[in-house]
């Protein structure tokens, strides 16, 4: 079986690292400049590289 892993560009608040992770998608990196946005996804995927 193939693993999917994620990027997410102008990623936000994390919506879509968030979706893909209940289909078993792996989010590896973000990249985002705002920092509160930051400080979410940071929450919820403290393993998550941001760039």
């Amino acid at each position: 079986m193939i693993e999917l892993t994620l990027g997410s560009l102008f990623d936000g608040i994390g919506v879509f690292p968030l979706a893909a992770s209940r289909y078993g998608i792996i989010p590896i990196w973000a990249s985002e400049v705002e920092k509160a946005p930051i400080s979410i996804t940071k929450r919820h995927f403290p393993n998550m590289l941001h760039l």
